[in-house]
């Protein structure tokens, strides 16, 4: 890898791992919304069903802080394509 994208290769690995997690969870879980009034019920029918209920919140709060790494590793990745854009072209 160049120099100049190892930066940038390091965010490529950050984000394809946090991609595996989070399709791994999602896999086990298989989570299906039920709205019932005011209230929001979670229905898990994946492979975590079988480990038991506290397995598919283990796995649930997994997958939520994954997508939040998820989405700040994009954020962080724009922001390093806009600073890259935006330096002015070496000399030669």
């Amino acid at each position: 890898t160049p120099a100049n994208l190892r930066n940038y290769a390091a965010f490529f690995l950050a984000c394809s791992i946090t991609d595996c997690v989070n399709l791994s969870m999602m896999i086990a879980m298989v989570v299906r919304q039920v709205i019932y009034w005011e209230s929001s019920i979670l229905e898990f029918h994946g492979v975590c069903s079988l480990m038991g209920d506290e397995a598919c919140w283990v796995f649930y709060s997994i997958l939520v802080y994954a997508l939040c790494v998820a989405n700040c590793l994009l954020c962080l990745s724009f922001a390093y394509r806009y600073h890259t854009i935006g330096r002015l072209a070496p000399y030669t």
